[in-house]
Formats: structure tokens, sequence, C-alpha cells
């Protein structure tokens, strides 16, 4: 299994850095995976010759390729054009050569956040999107069966310690961390895991209080985006309006279509960044049989995002182009009980 994380790949001011950290990172992978040989390989060549180098291993094994944070290199660089381009055109030959690679068994590609310009990386890749799945909606969080069931022993003890029934800690625990939804059901609700597993690290700990902390900010990588793509991409009004109410509508397409064919709106990259999460199914829409004709309902999923994404936005409506609607019209800030 050869497992690679980009969030640890170094960006670079240039293209020849990101391609060199690449290359160290592919070398990494599979001496880890047990490929000492591939150290030898010479990084000075061409990327794609570098690449080339190991089909060697791929035909004598059937390898698995786990790929996490694939998108972390562009959130880095998207405020800067020229360097999201080079480091989009280095990406595109690394999953060309990826998708050629002879007898893989498995890729998995995870990851956050779509972009526009993406829409080329995998251009001509075949591949399953799973990101709306129903089957795999649960994989990547906590449902409300296991919390009442794998944390149960930890629920008490953190209960005893905050001095409040279990009833009242799930309750606390569901509005900070729960309410994550993706799949095209809108059915399967999640809790951060990131968040609950910081909150439980303290509860066995005699040294430690543990308390409702704002954990979910130091697990997401894309604020910064955000901010870039807002400075290059100014907030229509009605679009400001719907997001200091906490709440808009997306149809399936926009969702799950729109990252890979066209343009993508800032609200589909909030839904893509964990900011807002699928409710429940429009109920105009629900009767449809088919997912592709539905249309959801976004939120704010709960108070530890709330928190973050206010401060997002509060930020905006200080810059530039929150200067040019409130010069014109209130935006109704005062109405969002979130932003008092």
């Amino acid at each position: 299994m050869i497992s690679l994380s980009f969030k640890h790949i170094f960006v670079g001011a240039h293209a020849s850095e990101f391609e060199a950290s690449l290359k160290a990172a592919v070398s990494n992978a599979f001496f880890a995976a047990g490929f000492p040989e591939v150290m030898h390989f010479d990084r000075s060549e061409i990327f794609s010759g570098f690449l080339g180098k190991f089909e060697k291993i791929a035909l004598q094994h059937r390898l698995v390729v786990l790929i996490d944070d694939w998108d972390y290199p562009l959130s880095q660089s998207f405020g800067d054009q020229d360097a999201f381009a080079l480091i989009t055109a280095t990406l595109r030959s690394f999953y060309v050569w990826l998708g050629e690679m002879p007898n893989l068994r498995f890729v998995l590609v995870t990851g956050t956040m779509h972009y526009r310009e993406t829409a080329t990386v995998l251009e001509g890749i075949s591949f399953q999107d799973l990101s709306m799945d129903p089957d795999v909606a649960a994989l990547l969080g906590y449902t409300q069966e296991e919390m009442e069931t794998v944390f149960a022993s930890y629920i008490g003890l953190a209960a005893h310690r905050q001095a409040i029934s279990t009833e009242a800690l799930l309750h606390k625990l569901k509005l900070l961390y729960g309410g994550l939804c993706f799949d095209e059901d809108a059915a399967v609700k999640l809790y951060c895991p990131y968040s609950v597993n910081h909150f439980f690290a303290a509860v066995t700990s005699q040294s430690k209080e543990p308390y409702f902390g704002y954990y979910w900010k130091c697990s997401a990588n894309t604020k910064a985006a955000l901010e870039a793509y807002l400075q290059q991409y100014p907030l229509e009004h009605e679009e400001l309006l719907q997001l200091v109410q906490h709440k808009f509508t997306l149809s399936y397409e926009e969702l799950n279509l729109a990252p890979l064919c066209g343009p993508v709106s800032f609200k589909v990259l909030l839904v893509q960044a964990g900011y807002f999460a699928l409710q429940d199914i429009v109920a105009d829409s629900e009767v449809e049989l088919a997912p592709q004709e539905r249309s959801y309902n976004c939120v704010v999923p709960n108070h530890e995002v709330g928190k973050e994404f206010d401060l997002l936005l509060e930020r905006y409506l200080m810059g530039y182009n929150a200067k040019k609607w409130l010069s014109t019209e209130s935006v109704g800030i005062g109405s969002s009980p979130s932003l008092r």
C-alpha cells in the first residue's frame, strides 16, 4: 500500500520546489511500503521521466494507492494565480501517470475542495466520485449510534466531571460538533471526529479538565483559500444576504457536477469546505426518485463551525467589497443572532 499525504508537500514559491517536494514524497511513500530501491532514483530527471521509473515496481506488484488532502497544495496557492497554474500543471502530470500505471488494484483520493480551474487535473482519467454516495456517508465522521455506544464510558465519565447528566452532555456535543451531512439522501448526520476526539482526550486525564472547546478550525485548511477566492470573486448582494442568514439552497447538479464541469460558486465551496452541510431535501423535490432532480437546504452544521464562519464573513464584510454594499443598502447583519 502506497500512502501519500499532500498536506506535507512543500508548495514553495516556484513550481520546481513543489515538483521536488512531490518527487520526495512519492519516493518516501514507496520506501515506507517496502521498496528501498526508489531512494536511488535520480530526482534531477524531468518529472515524467522520474515517475516512469516506478512502473517497474507496479508491474511486479498489485498496488493500492491512498492519497489524502489532494487539494491542499492548491488551497495554499489559491491567492497566487501563477503559482496555482503551475501547481495545477504538475498535479495533472502526476494524475496522468497514476491513471496509466499498470496493475493497480485500487486508488482512493480524498480531499476537501474543488476549484473551477482544477477540472483539468483529472481530465480524461476514469474515476468514481464518492463525495455524495450514501454507501460511504459515515466514513469520515461519527454517527449518533457510534457516539452513544463506542464512547459510552467516556460520555459517562465526562458527564460526571462536568456535573451534568449524560443527556445534557450529548445535547451539548451535538450542538457543538454534530450536524455534518454530505450524502445525496441528506440522511446520515455525523459528528466531527477531530473535535470529538480532542474533547474526550482530556476525560481520562487527572490533570486536564474536559471542556467544550472549538477544535475544528485546527483541522480545516480551507480558510485561506476561501478568503483568496473572495478577493477574486466578490459576492453578489443576494448571495451575501443568504450567507448572513446561515442558510441557502443548492441543487444536486451544483453540488455534484459543477466542480467537474464548470464554474464553482462560493456557496458550493462552503459546502465542500465543511462550513455548510446538507440539512434536508427541499420538499418539492423530495418526491423525485433520481437524486439528480433534488435540491438541498444547506445550513451551518453546528456552533463550532458557525463561529469560524462568522469570523470569515465578518472579515469579508469589513473589506472593500462589503463597503460597496453597505454604502448603498444595509445587509441586515443585526438580524442574525450569530453575528451579534
